[in-house]
């Protein structure tokens, strides 16, 4: 469901690094193939056609710009942001070509403020405004369920907030696919393909999610839902359209791949050696798709893979891929595709130059909303004494962490008896607290805006009962039958040692978890609290569903309001919670 924080990081520290050179080269970087010969004896009346791709992914409804920086020279400049987005999409759009804007999946779900207040409809809004030909889904788009989904497709008001600024919401003007996600009654969720006709060449757009989001959101999301394989997903369709006359075959494809060793200064428009699922994917899928527009992994790249031109745009609106295809008429087949990485340059030189009917109305759209969620984002709701960062140490543990497992035991450590409460790491998206540079040593005032950030999914708290043993497998399900290991936050009270030289399976011994200086006991049982995400199975913690007697609270946004509101300003754990043993100091 989340990325991993070092994936994020990864991108964040090279838009941070890369130089005036690197962004000059940027829209010179491409990757050209020529998979088939043009025909010898094609008719010079008909020349070939340009079909322009226009790719990005991972948005989560980053509406307001700038979301990131470069460095151009001597100055910083911002990139990213719906309008700024809309700009460089008008200006790809001239020339003789027609364009097609798609997007890999995750276009909402994690949303800043903006979006999320109003459940994604102004995310949905900009893009009609934006002219968006398809998206893929992924797994953020379940975040509030497939129905929700659905919602965002077709319109309507929200079932329990009703309509926002007063307005019938009108739902998506694209079409959202998705080839591999089955419903009940074994029908696609979505269409697995669309059909668009561009400078008189057939384009067909097969959409697939990866197929392991059952276990990454919550499992009420997606419940009744069957998630097939990719690449099977992708061959039977890409033999439909060509059924169907459609030789020119785009697939958008929410999973990815990243570099095996990151670098920040690579070229976003190069092709790093990567490792991921997409490699497998691109492997096993038939040569008849010409481009893999991919997300997930919030990475840039622009790779030929087994036949496939496979991209990435990073996230958040901060690149646009531009992907030049040229078919020949007669037979429909690209002969050559070209590629190259676009910054969204939020401060692009000559803005008015950039400024287009629909731009404007997108930044209308972006500033409507903008200004119905100011007064409550910028509500001071406590204070902090120096930085609540996220990011976790040698031992997995991060001061925010333990904070917000601390506020969401105090929620619920009255009304539902809690004992303590575990965090997921990956449900904390952004640090809390002083910002680069600035004093620490004077009291920083925390607004509803920044708690957002720090907690955008607005997850239910639960409380249940588990027994000891139970827990003790909840611990060592922190690796065992995860893709990287994810170590729980811990409130107050709570002390975890693990042994890392240790086999998967035997990290933690039943003493090694103390709770009020105890430790577990295998038969007794105890009261905790976690979010709805990890109490329905999420990041494969399915121990979770076992538990008995469960009672649902208010949610964990909320909670850590509450609990800033009570302690400000709030200070940083002063002791560790959870330990990583020594490999000499395993046997102790």
């Amino acid at each position: 469901m989340r990325p991993t924080a070092r994936l994020t990081s990864r991108l964040a520290g090279a838009l941070r690094t890369w130089s005036v050179a690197v962004l000059f080269a940027l829209a010179a970087t491409a990757c050209a193939t020529s998979p088939d010969a043009a025909s010898a004896d094609r008719d010079a009346d008909r020349p070939n056609r340009t079909v322009r791709v226009l790719a990005f992914n991972d948005f989560h409804g980053h509406l307001e710009g700038p979301v990131g920086e470069m460095r151009v020279g001597e100055e910083t400049v911002g990139v990213g942001g719906a309008g700024a987005l809309a700009r460089h999409v008008e200006a790809q759009r001239k020339g003789p070509h027609d364009t097609a804007v798609v997007v890999a999946g995750d276009l909402i779900g994690a949303s800043p403020l903006v979006s999320a207040l109003f459940h994604d409809e102004p995310t949905i809004e900009a893009m009609n405004q934006l002219g968006l030909a398809a998206v893929s889904v992924g797994n953020h788009e379940f975040d509030e369920g497939w129905r929700e989904l659905r919602r965002m497709d077709e319109g309507g008001c929200h079932d329990e907030e009703g309509c926002f600024g007063g307005d019938d919401f009108a739902g998506a003007d694209f079409p959202f696919l998705a080839a591999n996600v089955l419903t009940p009654e074994g029908e696609t969720l979505f269409d697995p393909y669309v059909i668009k006709e561009y400078n008189g060449v057939k384009v067909g757009f097969i959409g697939v999610a990866l197929d392991s989001i059952p276990s990454i959101v919550i499992p009420s999301g997606v419940e009744g839902l069957t998630f097939t394989d990719e690449a099977k997903s992708l061959n039977r369709y890409a033999r439909e359209l060509q059924d169907r006359g459609v030789e020119t075959i785009v697939a958008l494809i929410h999973e990815g791949g990243y570099p095996k060793e990151p670098s920040e200064d690579a070229d976003p428009g190069g092709c790093p050696d990567l490792e991921g699922p997409i490699l497998d994917i691109a492997a096993r899928t038939s040569t008849s798709v010409d481009l893999m527009a991919t997300g997930h992994t919030h990475q840039t790249y622009i790779c030929n893979l087994d036949g496939h031109l496979v991209t990435s745009a990073g996230d958040e609106g901060r690149f646009l891929t531009r992907v030049d295809l040229t078919v020949d008429p007669d037979t429909g087949d690209v002969v050559s595709r070209k590629a190259s990485q676009i910054p969204v340059v939020t401060d692009a030189g000559k803005p008015s130059a950039l400024k287009t009917k629909r731009s404007r109305r997108v930044d209308r759209a972006v500033s409507r909303y903008a200004a119905l969620a100011k007064e409550r984002a910028q509500r001071v709701v406590g204070y902090v004494t120096s930085s609540l960062s996220n990011e976790r140490n040698q031992a997995g543990e991060s001061p925010l962490g333990s904070l917000v497992a601390d506020a969401q035991w105090a929620a619920t450590r009255k009304h539902a008896n809690a004992d303590f409460a575990l965090m997921n790491p990956g449900g904390l998206r952004a640090p809390l607290g002083m910002n680069p540079g600035e004093d620490e040593t004077e009291h920083r005032p925390v607004t509803f805006g920044d708690l957002h950030r720090t907690q955008p999914f607005r997850n239910r708290l639960v409380t249940m009962t588990l027994t000891g043993t139970q827990l003790h497998t909840v611990f060592e399900r922190q690796w065992e039958g995860q893709d990287h290991p994810r170590i729980l936050q811990v409130s107050e009270g709570v002390h975890v040692r693990w042994h890392p030289d240790r086999p998967v399976g035997d990290r933690v011994d039943m003493a090694d978890v103390t709770i009020d200086g105890q430790p577990l006991e295998s038969d007794a049982t105890y009261r905790v609290t976690v979010n709805n995400y990890l109490a329905e199975g999420g990041d494969n913690f399915e121990v979770f569903t076992q538990g008995t007697d469960r009672v649902s609270g208010g949610l964990d946004i909320d909670a850590m309001r509450e609990y800033l509101a009570e302690h400000s300003p709030l200070e940083p754990p002063a002791k560790p919670r959870i330990e990583r043993v020594p490999a000499d100091s395993s046997a102790d």
